[in-house]
């Protein structure tokens, strides 16, 4: 029985992201270009900024570095800072197309233009992680009040995607929790947003995160203040090794839309 429901609902899932691209009257829903009959809701030049592939990176933080720096692979970011994520794999830059459409996600309620994304790029996304690295797939948590605000977590769309592709590892929606009490990290600096997320979370059930090797999965990673914290709690929860995947890695002096 939960298969078929499963699969009934990942049909319906496809449908209600075709009919939300007809809603969309046929135009861009980033820029309003023409869209002809593209399948998803985003022009060929929005789509192509938002997935250009991820320069070179430090393997700890996702940093970008320098072209030149093709040795040491750590950065200045990582520099006098504990850090509990083992390693970061960035998928896509955060272009402007990129922050337009999580802003419309976030504060519009327009997931479906996640999904679609998500639903082209993962069809032909190479995906460079060790899929038998790891153990188990986790979301980054909302708070209860801003995902009920919401409607949905961002995160786990992204989760729940990426665990498609990677079958062998085990989605938890539940295990991470969020606690109430903090400013959003949006309306913050980056000093204030390394020092906001601190007891930030908590572990509903510690026996699953026991020794496993953790794929985290956010939607953006900015300073990485969030993904360590939640790194944190789970390796004193005992888990063995955390490495963070995200859909869009901020790059300096970028980003002029607050997400």
């Amino acid at each position: 029985m939960a298969p078929l429901l499963s699969k009934n609902m990942s049909r319906l899932h496809r449908y209600w992201i075709t009919l939300a691209s007809l809603l969309s009257l046929n135009e861009c829903s980033l820029c309003g270009a023409a869209l002809g009959l593209r399948a998803v809701p985003f022009c060929e030049q929005c789509t192509t900024a938002i997935t250009q592939p991820v320069a070179m990176v430090c393997r700890r933080c996702g940093y970008p570095l320098p072209e030149f720096d093709t040795t040491s692979r750590t950065c200045p970011n990582c520099a006098g800072r504990i850090l509990y994520i083992d390693r970061t794999y960035p998928l896509f830059p955060l272009s402007r197309e990129a922050q337009a459409l999580l802003h419309k996600v976030k504060f519009q309620a327009k997931a479906w233009l996640l999904e679609s994304l998500l639903d082209h790029v993962t069809i032909s996304l190479p995906l460079t992680i060790p899929e038998n690295n790891y153990d188990l797939i986790l979301p980054v948590p909302l708070t209860f009040l801003r995902r009920w605000h919401r409607g949905f977590n961002q995160s786990e769309i992204i989760a729940r995607f990426l665990s498609r592709r990677m079958k062998a590892l085990r989605l938890y929606r539940s295990i991470l929790m969020r606690r109430e009490t903090l400013t959003a990290q949006s309306l913050l600096g980056r000093k204030e947003r390394l020092t906001n997320v601190r007891l930030a979370f908590k572990i509903r059930n510690s026996q699953l995160v026991h020794n496993k090797r953790i794929l985290l999965i956010d939607d953006v990673i900015t300073t990485g203040a969030t993904a360590n914290e939640c790194a944190r709690i789970l390796k004193a929860a005992g888990a063995k090794m955390v490495s963070l995947v995200v859909l869009f890695r901020a790059m300096p002096q970028r980003n002029t839309i607050t997400i």
